[in-house]
């Protein structure tokens, strides 16, 4: 069933992420994880998307783009960092990326409703794939000034909007259809 997958394949990491765990534990599953699960898996639902009614692909960047936001300014959910402002940056993620789908709701052919739930579903796989993709990060030593450059800074910036896509994807498709 889709749940059971994207239990596995999704929200595994996300709990080995956030757990305290053992340095160097997501380093080699890192490079497996982003290439096959993020840029296989996930990525191959943006083509699935193009099969939802028009307007559903377009609801999603959109509102992927504005749902980040708020979690850049206060700072993103770092494993073993602050959790007050980063955990208000998600509250806010939701918030914008929920009143964005319901207000883009009907490009997507969807009720208002079912927008802003699409929303926060957004933001809240973002903020799991952000802590995902930090957690790799960290375990293959990257450090805060890679992120600002080159292919470091391209994933940190676009990884967790793919990490987003099944779960948005399966969202349209299983209850807002």
């Amino acid at each position: 069933s889709v749940a059971t997958v994207i239990g596995l394949f999704l929200l595994i990491p996300v709990l080995l992420s956030i757990v305290p765990r053992q340095p160097g534990l997501l380093d080699a599953l890192g490079r497996v994880l982003l290439g096959v699960l993020v840029f296989v898996f996930c990525a191959a639902h943006f083509g699935l998307m193009t099969r939802l009614p028009e307007g559903s692909l377009e609801l999603f960047g959109i509102t992927a783009l504005l749902a980040d936001l708020p979690q850049r300014l206060t700072g993103r959910i770092r494993p073993g960092g602050e959790r007050v402002r980063p955990l208000i940056g998600v509250f806010a993620s939701v918030v914008v990326a929920a009143a964005v789908g319901a207000t883009l709701a009907p490009l997507a052919s969807t009720a208002s409703l079912h927008g802003a739930v699409a929303g926060g579903v957004i933001a809240l796989a973002m903020a799991g794939g952000s802590l995902v993709s930090d957690a790799v990060a960290q375990d293959l030593l990257r450090t805060q000034s890679d992120a600002v450059m080159g292919r470091a800074a391209f994933l940190d910036r676009t990884l967790p909007a793919i990490y987003a896509a099944p779960f948005f994807y399966h969202y349209l498709r299983a209850v807002a259809s």
